[in-house]
This record gives structure tokens, sequence and C-alpha cells, in this order.
């Protein structure tokens, strides 16, 4: 982890914050009468780290203390965590890996392993805060082979694992229901929308919430 990053998320003001970026107004834990949808397991894949990189922060966008930036659209990505009663969850691991901006694991096994982007994370944790919420500074991933967009994700409270996922996007290259083994209200819960933002550089970036309900 880098210096002057204790920790990966920091309140500030009412908003969160990850490596000089003020995500806002965060993602709502729960409305009273919205229903309880938990996160559609899904397949780990064969690129999870063989072994977990020493920087493994929440910002994937810079490894270590060098001063290159990874290749891609910035995406700043972040929720909540819930049990399956909708009480938040702290301290809680959450872990995300996905391709770089050439459709890239941080993997030997990616046959473009390579040609990866070395000023790329690849993966990276993001602690849960007090409000159980979560947030990370990547990259909107390439497509991989004729998979949809997605990032994977690891959910891990306590050191155990409770859940591994996929995060997939809307838009133009929505997976069909057959693709990702959900439909319906499960398919809903294992999208998230991006949308425009600037950080506080002024910086054009994307951004996009998600919230994770586990069992």
């Amino acid at each position: 982890m880098r210096a002057g990053l204790p920790h990966p998320i920091i309140r500030a003001s009412g908003a969160l914050t990850l490596a000089g970026l003020v995500l806002g107004t965060a993602i709502p834990l729960l409305a009273e009468d919205e229903p309880l949808v938990l996160t559609p397991a899904q397949q780990e894949g064969p690129y999870y780290p063989v072994e977990i990189p020493a920087d493994h922060d929440a910002d994937l966008t810079v490894v270590g203390e060098a001063s290159d930036v990874a290749a891609g659209q910035p995406l700043v990505l972040e929720g909540v965590l819930l049990d399956s009663d909708g009480t938040p969850i702290e301290g809680a691991v959450i872990e995300i890996w996905q391709t770089d901006a050439s459709g890239v694991y941080l993997h030997p096994a990616d046959p473009g392993f390579d040609r990866r982007d070395t000023a790329f994370q690849g993966f990276g944790a993001s602690e849960t805060d007090a409000d159980s919420r979560w947030a990370f500074r990547t990259i909107l991933p390439e497509l991989y082979g004729s998979r949809p967009r997605h990032i994977h994700a690891k959910v891990k409270v306590e050191g155990e694992t409770v859940l591994t996922t996929q995060i997939y996007f809307s838009g133009g290259d929505i997976p069909s229901a057959g693709s990702i083994e959900a439909s319906g209200t499960e398919l809903d819960a294992l999208l998230i929308e991006v949308r425009a933002a600037t950080d506080d550089d002024g910086n054009e970036v994307l951004t996009a919430e998600h919230r994770l309900i586990v069992p």
C-alpha cells in the first residue's frame, strides 16, 4: 500500500474519498420497502491471483510508488455490503480482479500475460468501513474473448470467503440471462450502470455503484 493511503477508504466531510477522488453521496444502504435480493454467486474463473500482489490496495491504476498510470478509462466503483437481513457488515474485505485495457489478466496463465499493462495493478482489496461502504479506483475492463465486460469480486468476512461473484455492465454489451446463469431480479443484482463524472482535480472518470448482499 502506498504512502499516504493508510486505508483504501477515508471518510471526509460526509463523502467517501479514494486516492484524492471525492465520490460524493454514496449508494444508500437499503430502503425500508426495498426487496432483499442476495447477490448471485458466479464462477471464480481461472485468473484469481496465484499469489496476492504486494500492492493490492483499492487503487488499481498505479502500482506501488511508480509514476506511470494504467492505460484505460478510469472507473470508480463504490458500494455497500449487507447481510441477508440487510445489516451492514463492517471490517469485511472486498477483493476484485479484472482485465487491463488490452483484455489481459494479471495471471501467468493468461495467453497475453507478456503484453500486460505493468502499470495496472490487476487486483485490489478494500475493507468495508463503519457504514459498510467500500470503494475502488480502477479502469473499465476490456472485453476478454467472447465474454461480456465484467469484474470479478470476492467477499471475505473474518477471513472466510462468503461470496464469489462477477459484476457486469449494463448498456450495449449486457450479457444474456443464459450467458451469466441469472435472470430477473438476480440478473439485476449483478449489473452496474456507469455514468460520467469528474474527480477533484477536474479529470474525467467513470463511476458506478453496486450493492453486495451476502448470506
